[in-house]
């Protein structure tokens, strides 16, 4: 099966989205503005608490599939068949603040259509082929769901990454393709080969190798993965900035200003106010 068409099978909410469950790959970025997709609300004073949802398409339930997924109120039942996502599965503490989120299991044999992706979004502007099914923390949530038949008999999505062969911006591409043998050996006595493939295959950056034991990869709102233009390329310094013995170069260092650090109570005296003339005023009109 195509993996884009894969369901869901099972969801959860962590704390820290390093700790995201074996198999469950964490939303930590919107769709639209690639802004981190946390759905706590931090007070102005206190730690930072985050919240992440986290998908899986092989955990979960044996030969169940996410259904459908709805957003409810705090204090709301969850419709019929619903389950609540109840704590946060790394710290066990309550997901979100006045939401609820809640999902429907169903046997992939008997259920008409199942979900297979949820994108988090900044703004309300929904993409093509999704449904909007709510906001938490000001992010809104939209989901994909597609009919059991389609996930079964589909080779691909109609937005696949790789267009289509004929068209319009890729006429030739298949007929190129077709005609190119990826042998590296080819020369002048008519063996076969392309000329320079082997340089232009060597010169092509690649990616970052993934070892056991490395955080699980964040997982950038869709499940729909692709590359970037960055991915192999090294960041470097530039040579006069890189320090030496501990300190920049001559002509670079920087001294920066030391800032205060105010208690509550500091803040409160410094910025209180009464509203004393304001009273004064409604008094004199009423």
């Amino acid at each position: 099966m195509n993996p884009e068409f894969r369901s869901l099978t099972a969801v959860c909410v962590v704390e820290d989205n390093s700790k995201c469950p074996l198999g469950y790959t964490p939303i930590s970025k919107t769709h639209d503005q690639e802004v981190e997709a946390d759905l706590w609300k931090d007070g102005f004073f206190g730690r930072r608490v985050t919240r992440y949802v986290c998908i899986s398409k092989s955990q979960g339930r044996p030969e169940h599939v996410i259904a459908a997924v709805q957003i409810i109120n705090d204090r709301e039942l969850p419709p019929e068949g619903f389950s609540i996502i109840q704590s946060t599965v790394d710290t066990t503490q309550k997901p979100f603040q006045k939401k609820q989120l809640c999902f429907k299991l169903a046997h992939f044999r008997t259920n008409a259509e199942s979900i297979i992706d949820i994108m988090i979004l900044s703004k309300f502007k929904v993409p093509p082929g999704y449904d909007h099914i709510g906001e938490i923390n000001g992010m809104h949530f939209c989901v994909r769901k597609i009919s059991a038949i389609t996930r079964l008999s589909s080779p691909s999505l109609s937005y696949g990454i790789m267009p289509g062969a004929g068209s319009a911006l890729y006429p030739q591409i298949q007929h190129s393709m077709n005609d190119l043998q990826l042998n590296t050996n080819g020369n002048a006595n008519g063996n076969p080969g392309v000329f320079g493939t082997e340089r232009i295959i060597n010169s092509a950056p690649s990616s970052p190798a993934v070892y056991p034991g490395q955080p699980h990869p964040t997982y950038n709102s869709t499940t729909i993965s692709s590359l970037s233009g960055l991915e192999g390329v090294p960041l470097n310094l530039r040579e006069d900035l890189v320090p030496r013995n501990g300190e920049l170069p001559f002509g670079r260092r920087q001294v920066f200003p030391s800032f205060p650090i105010k208690t509550e109570a500091d803040l409160e005296r410094e910025f209180s106010y009464d509203f004393r003339t304001e009273r004064e005023v409604l008094i004199e009109i009423s």
